[in-house]
């Protein structure tokens, strides 16, 4: 029984199980919504799936695949600002979340016991906590997430979300019609909300705009400290 629970241990640390998990709560909103990662499985059955990996490349699949419902406008220029805006976003402030996330649950031993509990739903959640803190330390490298980038990362977040905010402004996201770069930034704006650790940023229109496309939320995500 011992080397079986040791196996499992070692099988769920190599897959790395609680970040996978974690993904299907938030880390797949930072680039589409559940519903569109679900058609993706439709449109890999006529498409080739090396065509979208990323969600840059599915957010166009789609598009082609769902002609009643397109992710950019038809007009030329309006579509070049939705894909300028998709990039910006997918470039400049999704890793924030996404790095700020990986550091904590490094540093926190309580946020990995949430993820292996809540989100992760497997036993022994404290154990899983401090065997998967590895796993936590080597994803948190992947994303560059060292502790003087994520405190740059902040001090950058007001003047991104500024540039979210004049986005909405322009009516290149936030309109009754979500477009690719709605659910590219918006998505990681609504993720951010979250982070109780950073100031208050629900009185922008990009943080209304954002409840707004995403209302629903699984989970309450801890508190955890920032570097």
């Amino acid at each position: 029984m011992l080397e079986l629970i040791k196996a499992s241990v070692r099988d769920f640390m190599d897959d790395d199980c609680t970040t996978m998990a974690a993904a299907l709560s938030y880390y797949t909103v930072f680039s589409l919504p559940p519903l569109l990662v679900l058609i993706l499985l439709l449109v890999g059955a006529v498409m080739d799936p090396q065509d979208v990996q990323g969600s840059l490349e599915i957010s166009r699949a789609l598009d082609q695949a769902i002609a009643e419902r397109p992710l950019f406008p038809p007009e030329p220029f309006a579509r070049r600002s939705v894909e300028d805006a998709e990039r910006w976003g997918h470039d400049e402030l999704q890793p924030i979340p996404r790095r700020i996330f990986r550091r904590a649950v490094v540093r926190d031993r309580a946020l990995r016991r949430w993820v292996a509990a809540d989100v992760a739903g497997v036993p022994a959640p404290a154990l899983m906590a401090a065997l998967t803190k590895p796993v936590a330390a080597r994803r948190s490298a992947e994303s560059g997430g060292d502790e003087a980038t994520i405190r740059a990362d902040v001090g950058r977040l007001p003047g991104l979300l500024d540039h979210v905010d004049a986005l909405v402004g322009a009516g290149v996201i936030g309109t009754d019609q979500p477009n690719a770069a709605d659910f590219q930034i918006l998505s990681s704006v609504r993720v951010l909300l979250d982070f109780k650790a950073l100031p208050a940023a629900e009185d922008r229109p990009s943080a209304q705009r954002a409840r707004r496309l995403f209302p629903y939320w699984e989970g309450e995500m801890p508190y955890f400290e920032l570097p």
